[in-house]
């Protein structure tokens, strides 16, 4: 019961959002097909989170600009706001040729990643049963 309300009151994401995407994905008649759609950007996420880290210690600024553009949008079509915000102050940092903050930057997105995770895992997990 913990975990329930420790997600209740997470507000970096719009839960409001994603339970009604589950919503309309389960009223398709395919009780999969959110898991598989959450699955997908999951894995894609951790792929994403790869990519900054080789950038980040590349030193690769339109590397980390380009997969933090990418994540940014499916984070808030999913609901990941939050996750999509760093990801934009990611984006505008590395106009800079020095990337200020960056590290931490990517640091914040690693952490706010796994706060989506869990939320996305439980709330799969919440509409199959």
């Amino acid at each position: 019961m913990k975990d329930v309300v420790a997600i209740e009151r997470y507000d970096s994401m719009d839960i409001a959002f994603l339970r009604n995407l589950r919503d309309l994905t389960l009223s398709l008649g395919n009780p999969n097909r959110f898991s598989d759609l959450i699955n997908l950007f999951l894995n894609s996420l951790q792929t994403d989170l790869e990519s900054l880290r080789k950038a980040l210690r590349e030193r690769n600024t339109l590397a980390l600009r380009e997969v933090a553009h990418g994540l940014k949008g499916t984070s808030a079509n999913l609901g990941a706001v939050c996750l999509a915000a760093l990801c934009s102050v990611l984006e505008e940092a590395c106009m800079s040729p020095e990337v200020d903050g960056a590290e931490r930057i990517v640091q914040e997105i690693e952490s706010q990643a796994q706060a989506v995770r869990q939320i996305m895992l439980w709330e799969a997990k919440c509409g199959c049963q």
